[in-house]
């Protein structure tokens, strides 16, 4: 298996039905956006000025806090957390850089983080590794055919977002407009199980622009279990989730891979 991590922003667009806790009335706070990814020694926290007027802080750079106090432990160490300027989103985070935070599934973290306007703290506990049981990596389905994907239950994991990634492609321009890529769909789920349409498992002779990068047509099946605060924020809505003193989210995740190949 394959652990490879999305950027935040491809996570997920389609969102569960579920009920979703009235929001507290605002009050002047700040926010946090933090999401620990397992494996990764470089993890990032955003923290914000919360605002009656602005439904999503994170697409607001004049609101972020840039002399926060960061910190996140586990049972063994505390790590701080410094502000960067990260080039290629071209925003204000926070980082581990300089410490290293090892993210372990199945172990628990504490967030502190302190600003002007008050003290923020949270717990996440990461799920467990994902283990698949079908499809077997690298096998090899038919075009047009229906795909079951199951794996083992994961302990701490309250719901699933899958992406299922086309075959790599090149988009046949040129100079600036030159690029790589894969086709993304996203699915979500709180089962253990996932059926892929067969409208979505396709051998195409070349995409809509450019060319195929690989001779075989490859599928990649990524899951990304959620913990409890992050299945809240993502599928539920929550405002605030894993958080007290403000709010936002600390939550986590752990995500695999494998790869199927579709045949004509």
């Amino acid at each position: 298996m394959k652990g490879k991590y999305p950027a935040l922003s491809i996570i997920l667009f389609c969102l569960l039905a579920c009920d979703n806790p009235e929001a507290p009335p605002f009050k002047e706070e700040a926010s946090v956006f933090a999401v620990l990814f397992a494996n990764l020694e470089s993890q990032q926290v955003f923290v914000y000025r919360a605002h009656e007027d602005v439904a999503d802080s994170l697409r607001n750079e004049d609101l972020f806090i840039p002399d926060a106090i960061v910190r996140i432990a586990d049972s063994e160490r505390e790590v701080n957390f410094t502000c960067r300027y990260d080039s290629s989103y071209r925003r204000l985070k926070y980082t581990n850089t300089v410490e290293k935070l090892r993210v372990r599934p199945g172990e628990r973290y504490r967030l502190t983080v302190k600003t002007e306007i008050g003290t923020m703290t949270g717990t996440t506990t990461v799920p467990s590794s994902i283990c698949f049981l079908a499809p077997p990596e690298g096998g090899c389905v038919r075009h047009h055919s229906e795909v079951e994907v199951r794996w083992r239950a994961t302990e701490n994991a309250y719901g699933y977002a899958i992406n299922l990634l086309g075959p790599p492609w090149n988009n046949g321009f040129s100079g600036a407009y030159a690029g790589t890529g894969r086709d993304i769909s996203t699915f979500s789920t709180t089962d253990t199980m996932l059926v892929l349409p067969d409208k979505y498992i396709t051998y195409e002779e070349k995409p809509k622009f450019g060319w195929y990068l690989e001779e075989e047509r490859r599928y990649t099946v990524k899951i990304m279990a959620l913990d409890r605060n992050f299945k809240h924020h993502l599928f539920d809505g929550y405002e605030v989730a894993g958080v007290h003193g403000g709010y936002g989210l600390f939550g986590s995740a752990v995500v695999d891979s494998l790869d199927i190949y579709v045949v004509k």
